[in-house]
């Protein structure tokens, strides 16, 4: 191959590259896909309203949806067999499953470019009390990022329902995430998600 040959061949951009990868995740998992779009949208429209409200202006709103979008891309590196199991994980399966926000942090750091939202991949399923994955962080510890997608991940699988969940209402869903501000959630943000979401509704 010579020079020419490769100046004419055509240059993959990051972006593409990850929605190549989202495209994978498709095929793949069908219903960790569609979360992962909806969780992207709802978390864009949620800073877009804070940032109307000149409220944490300091978060890249880009980079937030982005991280969003793509928190479950890792899911990639598991095994469909698992992915698609019917029923409930065992306590091997949940630890393979588990991989996936690891597997998400390392695609997005070496992707040139949409390194910023890397953190929010890795950690967001900590837990403000410190019981979460994978590095057991506690409160503020948590990336910012982070913090706001565990609560539109959270919301969103319990509103459009799992194969091993049962369906609950968006009040049913704000409730349960209210209660577990504190422990799972980051309070302030809860308040906040609660404040868009009565926006949404009006």
């Amino acid at each position: 191959m010579d020079a020419r040959s490769l100046k004419s061949d055509p240059v993959i951009s990051p972006a593409s590259l990850i929605e190549s990868l989202f495209e994978v995740l498709r095929s793949k998992d069908l219903e960790t896909f569609s979360h992962s779009s909806r969780v992207g949208r709802l978390t864009s429209e949620w800073i877009q309203h804070l940032h109307a409200r000149s409220r944490w202006l300091e978060i890249d709103a880009e980079a937030l949806s982005i991280a969003a979008r793509f928190h479950d891309i890792g899911k990639i590196g598991i095994k469909a067999s698992v992915l698609n199991k019917p029923g409930a994980l065992d306590e091997v399966e949940r630890a393979i499953v588990r991989q996936h926000s690891e597997i998400g942090f390392e695609l997005f750091c070496n992707v040139s470019g949409l390194s910023q939202g890397a953190l929010g991949i890795l950690h967001h399923h900590e837990r403000w009390d410190g019981g979460g994955y994978p590095s057991g962080l506690r409160g503020r510890e948590i990336p910012i990022e982070a913090r706001f997608i565990a609560i539109v991940d959270a919301f969103d699988a319990m509103t459009s329902g799992r194969s091993y969940q049962k369906l609950k209402s968006e009040a049913e869903a704000l409730q349960e995430i209210r209660l577990n501000a504190g422990k799972q959630f980051c309070p302030d943000l809860v308040e906040e998600f609660t404040q868009f979401l009565d926006a949404r509704r009006a």
